[in-house]
Formats: structure tokens, sequence, C-alpha cells
């Protein structure tokens, strides 16, 4: 899974990226007009002289006033001047440039391309323009074509470290994840205190891995930010994969004095709790995430997990009951609650779960999981539907009312991860879970019960957390 996506430039951060091509070139705008000489001139030459410097002028003084109306927030009025200005005089690539900013602040992104794609056949060479307009390829969802772009400018002389990092970020949205890695390390290479581009890297190392070389570079950007919370995040979620749960701890802790109201570090701060043997303290956190996010399904089955482990079977329950309705294709809590099930002696509601949550297990390609429920199934072969199939989420759920789960929200401007790994218990005879956490796509890791022969539980954490790159 890939997880940086390619840079969503919310329409103002897209605005102040181009803007000093604007701004920084609006001192220069003025044309250096050669005078005519009279006596080496016709009168009629003279006449066709002046007019096209009279034009000329012209079309310099409302470029000046077309960026004096974009930079107090006119964008309209900017426009216009725009318009006015290439018809007096269509052989300059700034006007072409600072229209096409305008098009974007006003959200008419084709006609941004096409002004663009005008500047560049006035100037071909420039290495600024075609990095900018892969930047804008980016925005439209164009990687290949941005990365077409990030190639030209590179080629034509641009070969800074944001275009670099910009390539990268095609790359990675192109799923090229070691031609990202390339490309953030040589956009780093020639900007050491490049933070986007540790940031990324250390998604790429995850992606790849390379959890050390991830944690390195999670630790430089807090060294250079220490107000980044996803970078604490993330380092907490690697910490967590890495078995270093009090460091962990102390990442989400940051975390959570910089975004108090942030579910889903409650959530991850949880697993190191529950990793960690604290499972009260898991419970809690759980239940905050809860609380900020009522429909928090992962929250939901963790929650379960941990009130499993402490013995509160009825409170188990009714919190699988919750994260199956949420999310009706959460084999984990199928399978836990077939536990529960188990453990107060109604079999048949128990293989009810197993086969449903096998089949789950099944169609998303996890075979160990699916494997290890076969034993639990078998020993309880007797109530095992024989003309049916596993029964459906709703029929599982018994009725409860299910929901959408809600979608994982994306960092706008830069591509970025938060783990989040599911549960997945080991089901045996014995209904006792040990955490398990398994990644999904965001760095959220989440421990699974995994029940063992002896009543006494032993939190075995396999996570593995996805990074989600977010802006700094």
């Amino acid at each position: 899974m890939l997880f940086c996506q390619v840079a969503k430039f919310k329409r103002h951060a897209l605005i102040a990226a181009l803007t000093p091509l604007l701004l920084g070139s609006a001192g220069q705008v003025g044309l250096a007009l050669s005078q005519a000489n009279p006596l080496e001139q016709s009168p009629s030459s003279m006449r066709l002289a002046q007019t096209y410097t009279n034009n000329q002028i012209r079309a310099n003084k409302l470029l000046r006033e077309g960026v004096e109306k974009f930079s107090k927030g006119d964008y309209q009025g900017a426009l216009q001047a725009y318009n006015q200005s290439i018809q007096l005089d269509n052989t300059e690539a700034l006007a072409f440039v600072n229209r096409a900013n305008a098009h974007l602040a006003l959200n008419n992104r084709q006609a941004a391309i096409a002004d663009y794609n005008q500047a560049l056949k006035l100037k071909p060479d420039s290495g600024e323009l075609y990095y900018n307009r892969g930047r804008l390829h980016a925005v439209l969802g164009q990687p290949t074509n941005a990365l077409n772009d990030f190639n030209k400018a590179i080629e034509k002389g641009e070969a800074k470290a944001p275009v670099y990092y910009s390539r990268g970020v095609a790359h990675m949205t192109l799923g090229n994840a070691q031609a990202a890695l390339q490309d953030y390390s040589k956009a780093i290479e020639l900007d050491g205190n490049y933070i986007r581009a540790y940031y990324d890297r250390g998604i790429v190392h995850h992606q790849l891995g390379q959890n050390a070389a991830a944690l390195a570079d999670f630790s430089q950007v807090l060294q250079r930010d220490a107000s980044h919370r996803q970078a604490y995040k993330n380092r907490g979620s690697i910490h967590t994969l890495m078995g270093n749960h009090t460091a962990a701890i102390n990442d989400f802790n940051q975390a959570l004095r910089l975004d108090p109201q942030d579910a889903k570090t409650y959530y991850n701060r949880g697993v190191a709790y529950a990793l960690s043997g604290n499972r009260q303290a898991a419970i809690n956190d759980y239940s905050e995430a809860i609380r900020l996010d009522a429909r928090y399904a992962a929250a939901y089955a963790n929650r379960g997990n941990a009130q499993l482990l402490i013995g509160n079977r009825q409170s188990a329950l009714e919190d699988y009951n919750r994260a199956i309705a949420l999310d009706p294709n959460n084999a984990t809590a199928f399978s836990n609650r077939g536990m529960v099930y188990d453990s107060q002696g109604n079999p048949q509601a128990a293989v009810n779960d197993y086969l449903h949550a096998a089949k789950l297990f099944q169609q998303q390609g996890k075979t160990a999981e699916y494997q290890r429920l076969q034993g639990a199934i078998s020993r309880l072969g007797q109530y095992v539907p024989t003309a049916t199939t596993p029964a459906s989420p709703t029929e599982a759920i018994g009725g409860v009312e299910t929901f959408e789960p809600t979608p994982e929200t994306q960092p706008t401007p830069t591509p970025t991860p938060t783990p989040t790994p599911t549960p997945t218990p080991t089901p045996t005879p014995t209904p006792t879970p040990t955490p398990t956490p398994t990644p999904t796509p965001t760095p959220t890791p989440t421990p699974a019960p995994t029940p063992t022969p002896t009543p006494t539980p032993t939190p075995t954490p396999t996570p593995a957390p996805t990074p989600t790159p977010t802006p700094t």
C-alpha cells in the first residue's frame, strides 16, 4: 500500500508555493525598451516603433497592477489585468505564469495548465516553469505528467532540493518506493534541513521494512521542529513496532500535548499501554478515543480485547458488538467475539463467528489467521452448519445496527502515515487471548487477543503500522 500520495496542495497552499515566482519577478517585469533614433529611421518606422513600445509599456503596467491585486487577494481583478496585459503583448512568459496563478487561485486548474503550456512555449528552457507545471499536474492527480515535468526541470538545470522532493512524491504516488527514496535522499543532500524530505523518507523506510532508518528520519524531523506532532505519532508507532513501549508512550504523550483532541493518538498510546501490560491504562485511552470519535471501530475492538484480558467478558462482548456494527469486515472482532461466546458456553454462536471470521480472513488474504481458526472450528465441528455458508455480517451481528466506517482523513499539503494495525487473534480451545497487533493503512497499531491454553495471557506484539505523510 502506498504511504504517500501525490502532494495534495490546498488552493492557498499551492498559490503560496507558486507566488515566489510571481512576486519575485514583479520587480523585473519592466521591459528594456529600445528608443527609436530619429536620424536612422523614417517617420513611418518611428511611428511603428513607438506604437509597439507603448503597447509594451501598457502591458507592463497592467502586469504590475495584476501583481498588486493578486497580493491583496483580488484574484478576479488580477485575472482581468493579466488578460488585458496579454492582449497587448502575448510574448511575455511571465504574464502567462502570473495569469496561471490567478486561474489557480480561482480554482480554474485546466486554464492554469494551459497558461503554463503557453509560458513554456515562450521559455522552453525554463526549468522553473517545468517544476511549477509539474506541481500543478500533481494537484490535478496526474503523477505521470508531474514526473515528466520534474525530470525536465532537472534536465534544464533546476536540480534543486524542492524539485527532487516533488519528484520523490510523484514516484511514491506511482508506487516506485526505491526511486522515491533516492530522490528524498538527494533533496536532503542538497538541503540538510529539508523537513518534509526527512519525514517522507521515514515513511518510505518504514514501507520497505527499514524501521530503524525510519526512526532516525522521524528523529531528524523532531530535531528541526519540536512541534511536529505527526513525527511524534509516527516515531511512537515505530517504537511500538520495535518493542520500545516506554519510548512510544513518551512520544504519544508529546503528540497529545500538541493536539489533545486527537483520537488516533489516544488509540496508539492505548496500544503501547496494552503491549506493556498496563491494560487499565489501555482501556482508559481507548475510551477517550471513543469519546472523541464515537465511530472508531478499532478502538472498540481493542477495548474489547483489553476487557477480555482482565476478565470483563460481558464488557468485551459489548465492545465487539459495537466494533462489528461499525466495521462488518473486521475479521478479528468476529474471531474474538467467537472466543467470548465459546468461553460462555455458547458453541453455536461461537462457531458462527469463527466461520465468518475465517471467511473474511481468507478474502483478505490473511492465510495464517485463517489457518489458526481451523482448530477452533474443528473442535466445534458438530455445530458447523452443513447446508449453509457462514453467516453474513448482519446475521452474525444479530440485528445490531450497522454503520459505514468513518473514512480516515488524509493530510492535505503533503503525502503522510499514522500506523493503525488491527488485532489478530490466534484462537485455541482456551479463550484466553493475547494482544497481537496487525498492520492496516494508517499508523495506529492494534493489539489483538491471542488465546492460549493457560488462563494467563501474555501480549505478543507483531504490529506493522502504516505511517501517513502529513504536512509539515
